[in-house]
């Protein structure tokens, strides 16, 4: 017995490359827990980078008595706004790696709880 399928030339051709809208938006629709720990842990450390940057500012103010880079008004708010982009931060850098390498991740009991199927299947 013999099984006929295209040469693998031709299944490659039918495919068209995605592009990148189609790419974004597959990351952003995603339930693969493995993505969806990528994404947490790239987003935790952006809200890091941004904080590392206001902390930046913060301490270069502070170096020196009498320093004028950021008016008072500007420092109160930079610090406020340092705090609330650090909370961000924390989180996802230390729950996205259990999440990316769990096996059977979030996202299979969650797709299992809207479709009403068993998450081993």
């Amino acid at each position: 017995m013999s099984v006929v399928a295209p040469p693998i030339a031709a299944r490659d051709a039918e495919r068209e490359p995605a592009g990148l809208l189609t790419r974004l938006h597959e990351w952003v629709v995603t339930v693969d827990h493995k993505r969806l720990g990528i994404m947490y842990v790239v987003s935790g450390l952006a809200f890091l980078l941004i904080a590392g940057l206001e902390a930046a500012v913060i301490r270069w103010q502070l170096a020196a008595a009498g320093n004028t880079i950021v008016s008072p008004q500007v420092f109160n708010r930079l610090f406020t706004v340092h705090g609330t982009t650090m909370a961000p931060a924390q989180r996802p850098t230390s729950d996205g790696s259990p999440m990316r390498h769990s096996p059977g991740g979030p996202s299979r009991r969650a797709t299992a709880r809207i479709t009403g199927t068993s998450p081993s299947s």
